[in-house]
Order: C-alpha cells, then sequence, then structure tokens
C-alpha cells in the first residue's frame, strides 16, 4: 500500500493478461523486428504477498516474467529489446561461464541494450558479449541533466562506440527521455545527428570512426539538417552549452541540472538568486549578460540566414537562450529587491519614513520583474503544442508569477506592522518555500491535466541540486 507504484507483481494472472494485451497492441502497430520491452531500474522484486508465497529467488521472478515476454514475441518472429543494467547488477561479479550459463534463456530472443550517460562502457559492453548476447551500446544525449543542450557529449559519445568496436558489439544507439523542465529532444537534435554520423560512418575495426571530425559533423548537421551553410547555429549552440563557455562558464560549478530547475521546475522566485548570488557578485554578472549577449547575437544570425528554410523546429532551439534571459532579469530583479529590502531594515527604527520608501521600492523590483514573463511563457505555450512537452513547467511559472504578486503583499505588510523584519532569506526559504516531493515519481502528468482547484505538480525533492561535474570537460 505504501511502496511508490513503479513494479507490475511478476506473478500477478491480472499483469500477464495486461502485458499480453500491450504486446498485442504493440505487435499489430508496429513491422520492427524489436520490440523494446524495457526491464530497468526494477526497485521491488519479490516483496509482495503473492510472489513470497511462491518461494522463488527475486531474481529468478525477474528473468521468468522477462522469459515469458520474450517467448510471446519470439512466436512472432520477434525479439525483445531489455536495459541490461538489472542484469549487471545480478551476474556482473559472476565469473565469464557462469555469467554465460545464467544469460542462455535470454540469447535466441532478446537484445541488451547497454545504456551509459557519462562516456564509455568497455567492462560492461566485454561482459554481455563475453556471456554471448546480441548487444547495443546505448549512449544519452544527456539533457536530463543538463541546462542545454551541450556539444561536448559527442566526446563521450565517440569513447563509448569506441569501446564498443573493441569490445565486438552489434552496433549503437542514441538513447533520450527528456520531456520536462523546458526541455523536449525534438527541439534539440543536435546530438542524434552526431551519434547518427558516428554510427553509419563506417569503423577502421579499432576506432568507431575514421576521418571523421567535429567540424564536419557540425557543417553537414547545419546544412542537411536546416539548410544552413555557416556555422552559426553550431557557433550559437556551443555558446549558449559549452561547459566552459561564455555563460554556463560562469555559473560553475552549478552550472548543469540547478540552472533549469531554478525557472522550470520550482515556484519559488528566490530560488536562483539564493543559489547564486555569490558567483553573480561583482563582475560575474557582466560576464554572464556578457555572455548572453553574445549568444544573443549567435541566435539573431542564425534566424537572419534560415529565413525562408521553413523547418518548423529550429526555432525552438532558442529556448535555452530565453530561459538564460529570463534568469538574468530575474536575478537582476532580486538584487534589487534585496538592496531595498537591506535598506529598510537599517532604517526600520531609525527614519520610518525611509522604511516605508524602501519596502515600497523592494516591492516594485520584483513586480516589475512580472514584464519578463511573458516571453518564456509563450516559449512553454508553444513547446506544449508544438511538441507535446508537459505542461508543469507551465503551471509552475505561472504559479512563481503568483509568488511575486505575494511577496508584493508583504511588503505592504511589513510597511504596517511593528514586527523587526525578517533576515532576506526568510523570504525564500520560509514565506515562499512549498512542500517537495519526488519531481519524477507521480504521474504529474495526469495531476496537471486536471482542472484548476485539483490541478497539482510536483517539486523536486529536498536537499542539494546535482549539477553536472565540470571537471576536464570542454
Amino acid at each position: 500500500r505504501t511502496v511508490r507504484p513503479f513494479n507490475l507483481c511478476a506473478s500477478s494472472k491480472e499483469t500477464h493478461k495486461l502485458v499480453d494485451g500491450m504486446l498485442g497492441d504493440l505487435l499489430d502497430s508496429f513491422s520492427a523486428e524489436t520490440i523494446h520491452v524495457g526491464g530497468d531500474e526494477v526497485s521491488v522484486l519479490g516483496e509482495c504477498p503473492r510472489c513470497r508465497r511462491r518461494g522463488i529467488q527475486p531474481f529468478d521472478l525477474y528473468l521468468e516474467y522477462y522469459g515469458r515476454i520474450l517467448e510471446t514475441l519470439g512466436r512472432s518472429g520477434r525479439r525483445g529489446g531489455i536495459w541490461g543494467d538489472m542484469l549487471l547488477h545480478q551476474y556482473g561479479g559472476l565469473s565469464p561461464e557462469e555469467r554465460a550459463e545464467k544469460m542462455a534463456p535470454l540469447r535466441d530472443n532478446a537484445i541488451i541494450y547497454d545504456w551509459h550517460y557519462s562516456s564509455g562502457g568497455r567492462e560492461s559492453l566485454d561482459l554481455f558479449v563475453s556471456a554471448g548476447m546480441d548487444t547495443i551500446a546505448c549512449s544519452s544525449t544527456h539533457l536530463c541533466y543538463s541546462a542545454s543542450l551541450w556539444p561536448g557529449q559527442y566526446k563521450r559519445q565517440l569513447a563509448l562506440f569506441d569501446d564498443a568496436v573493441h569490445a565486438g558489439a552489434s552496433g549503437g544507439m542514441t538513447t533520450a527521455w527528456t520531456n520536462q523542465t523546458g526541455l523536449h529532444e525534438e527541439q534539440l537534435n543536435y546530438l542524434h545527428a552526431a551519434g547518427a554520423a558516428l554510427l553509419w560512418s563506417g569503423s577502421d575495426g579499432r576506432k568507431a570512426v575514421k576521418g571523421l571530425s567535429m567540424p564536419q559533423v557540425e557543417s553537414a548537421y547545419s546544412l542537411h539538417r536546416y539548410g544552413l551553410r555557416s556555422t552559426a547555429l553550431t557557433d550559437y549552440l556551443h555558446a549558449i552549452g559549452d561547459f566552459s563557455g561564455p555563460v554556463l562558464g560562469v555559473l560553475k560549478p552549478n552550472h548543469g541540472v540547478d540552472v533549469r530547475k531554478s525557472l522550470f521546475h520550482t515556484v519559488n522566485v528566490l530560488d536562483f538568486w539564493m543559489y547564486y548570488c555569490d558567483r553573480l557578485a561583482g563582475p560575474g554578472l557582466e560576464k554572464y549578460r556578457t555572455g548572453i549577449g553574445r549568444a544573443r547575437q549567435l541566435w539573431e544570425r542564425v534566424r537572419s540566414e534560415a529565413e525562408g528554410t521553413g523547418d518548423r523546429y529550429l526555432d525552438f532551439h532558442e529556448g535555452p537562450l530565453l530561459m538564460h534571459e529570463h534568469l538574468l532579469a530575474r536575478f537582476e530583479a532580486c538584487d534589487a529587491m534585496y538592496r531595498h529590502y537591506d535598506a529598510a531594515a537599517r532604517a526600520q527604527y531609525e527614519d520610518k519614513t525611509a522604511f516605508g520608501e524602501h519596502l515600497a521600492r523592494a516591492a516594485a523590483a520584483i513586480v516589475a520583474h512580472l514584464e519578463d514573463f511573458p516571453k518564456i511563457e509563450t516559449y512553454l505555450a508553444k513547446t506544449t503544442h508544438e511538441l507535446g512537452l508537459e505542461k508543469s513547467s507551465l503551471y509552475r511559472l505561472r504559479a512563481t508569477m503568483k509568488g511575486i504578486r505575494d511577496l508584493s503583499a508583504l511588503m505592504a505588510r511589513f510597511r504596517k506592522s511593528e514586527r523587526p523584519l525578517p533576515a532576506f532569506q526568510q523570504l525564500h526559504n520560509v514565506f515562499l518555500e512549498p512542500f517537495r516531493t519526488r519531481w519524477y515519481g507521480d504521474r504529474e502528468h495526469e495531476w496537471a491535466a486536471e482542472p484548476p482547484g485539483f490541478r497539482r505538480f510536483s517539486l523536486n525533492e529536498r536537499g542539494l541540486w546535482g549539477a553536472v561535474p565540470a571537471a576536464g570537460e570542454e
């Protein structure tokens, strides 16, 4: 009753009936030889009363469950694609002979997808290939962890596919699963193109590709995808997405997922200021502003050169730039509010007139930020309509606007109150801080579709937000 509902009961006849129906639909709808059936990150094995009564070892339940699915596919002349992480967890420590024996029941009807978000995967690829499994090396676009598309992920794709050649893997694939917090894979397709170029360029037996350079890939991508004959688009992508570039380089080390969540996965308008006030103090703010301005110049060049191409998805590349422009405006508004609030605190028991004036200016500074919302709100609405981006980010953005109005009302309240002004950070930590939960685990797309009054959206769980490591990256 209290386990998070990510798992089906492997012993349940109702489960089997449900899954058989889903497989039937897939087989009727697609002609592909391989049907992807998942199998990754199973968090509960054999813990329900029905499974415990059977007295079967937990991982044997996993093999039984997927063995049944693979047999169903095999009878239709298909194979099942399974992520390899659970097999690695269970069998990674065995000898090659033991591992080959354990995986034998899967060989005929399964393909193993061995996924690696960060870089190469020689060890796990070797484990699967040596066990006789048809194995695919799966790179990632890494968009789930980045604030914008990161062209440097190309090097990690290349390292993985080099390892796949050494291991004798059957092939490679570029994976992606992001449709949240202002990003959708359809809008940022550069790394899919890079992965395809690496996989289709031919191996020399030791390396994944021969004679292929990143500038070649970028030139071909710009031309064949968007009809652009210059490097304007890829120059823009590097400016807005490189970890050490003119925009993200200023925000180290918390320049990854933190930046995006500060806008698209919070309702607290002071979050970005709280996280980055130290880094953007002094020259940091001007560097950030200059970097964003440079990215804007490059994007306007893209627009000028792409005029008349008619590609409906090109405009969505502007999303990360709009995000940073909004976050810059947000920081400046919050910083202005802080300065007036701090001055009000100093004057509270010395000069009542100055106290009231500074609180009024603090309220005006944050309310003025509402003028910065239409652009980013329009972008989110368009991505939701055109690409199917989840709606919760749009609802959170609108809830943030309500928080701004609430802050303004609080300033008016303080002007009439004898209460000592609370520390500025308490406006963030107490007044604006909502309840938090797991940001991907509560089927929020269904809650977000409810009418007002019943609508709910989740926020990131408590604790530090993880950022992408920057050490040694470009």
